[in-house]
């Protein structure tokens, strides 16, 4: 028996929307559009693992995003979220628009915070009694990171987030700069 749901709009979603927005409108018509490509990969921790084996609390996660600088300190874009496991239970896998802001920058060093929304496959492991009714769900994920920048194009980093209310990780990054003005 298969359950729709319906995804509707909030408030908090439009004010989002709103302010990436504003940011992209106040942008500079002739600013250099630098494209950011960067991965992470770490270790994820199930909040709702019923089990108490690390083989079923603790997975891979791993993320690819695309990201174009808007403001000084606001880059915008896409990514491709997972949670690895051979276990269509344990699976995740969602395509998040998304927008990190950096609180703290440098030139060589940036402190941000990111933000996604999206939808993606609703793994069972998602749900506190396991059983995921619809195949497709909302997915967010908030996340604060470090990253330093190895001369202009390449950087490395840390991140720390939380998935869907349903997973904490912790991840190594990497990345890349290239378009006009990425030296």
């Amino acid at each position: 028996m298969s359950h729709a749901r319906k995804v509707r709009s909030t408030p908090s979603s439009i004010g989002v929307l709103a302010v990436i927005g504003v940011a992209a409108s106040t942008a500079p018509a002739s600013a250099e559009r630098v494209l950011v490509l960067d991965g992470r990969i770490g270790p994820a921790l199930l909040l709702q693992s019923q089990s108490r084996a690390i083989g079923h609390g603790v997975k891979p996660s791993a993320q690819l995003g695309l990201r174009t600088q808007l403001a000084p300190r606001l880059e915008i874009g896409g990514a491709i979220s997972a949670l690895l496991d051979t276990s269509h239970h344990y699976r995740v896998l969602g395509g998040l628009a998304v927008a990190r802001f950096a609180v703290w920058q440098r030139p060589v060093f940036s402190a941000g915070a990111t933000l996604g929304l999206g939808a993606g496959y609703n793994a069972d492991i998602l749900h506190a009694d396991l059983d995921a009714e619809a195949p497709i769900a909302p997915y967010a994920t908030v996340a604060l990171d470090a990253r330093w920048w190895l001369g202009q194009r390449w950087l490395i980093g840390v991140e720390a987030g939380w998935d869907n209310l349903s997973i904490v990780r912790i991840a190594a990054l990497v990345g890349v700069r290239f378009g006009a003005g990425a030296g």
